[in-house]
């Protein structure tokens, strides 16, 4: 009811992830930064799920350290 946020941060995994993408995606204004971690770089295509699922943020991916990544986009 009071609009958007600029900025979503989320620290969880990938599976919680999916399932919040739908609020996630209402919760954002147009135009906000979506970063999005807690995600490990050895399993691919969990990464490519989020990506799909997070789509109009077009996520783009940074690997980390000891194996986690990032993915960011607007």
């Amino acid at each position: 009811e009071e609009g958007g946020f600029d900025v979503i941060v989320a620290n969880i995994l990938h599976e919680p992830l999916l399932n919040l993408a739908p609020t996630l995606a209402v919760a954002a204004v147009p135009g906000a930064k979506v970063c999005l971690t807690g995600l490990r770089s050895e399993f691919p295509e969990e990464l490519q799920d989020l990506q799909s699922a997070f789509e109009e943020f077009d996520l783009q991916r940074t690997d980390l350290s000891a194996g986690w990544c990032l993915l960011e986009g607007k």
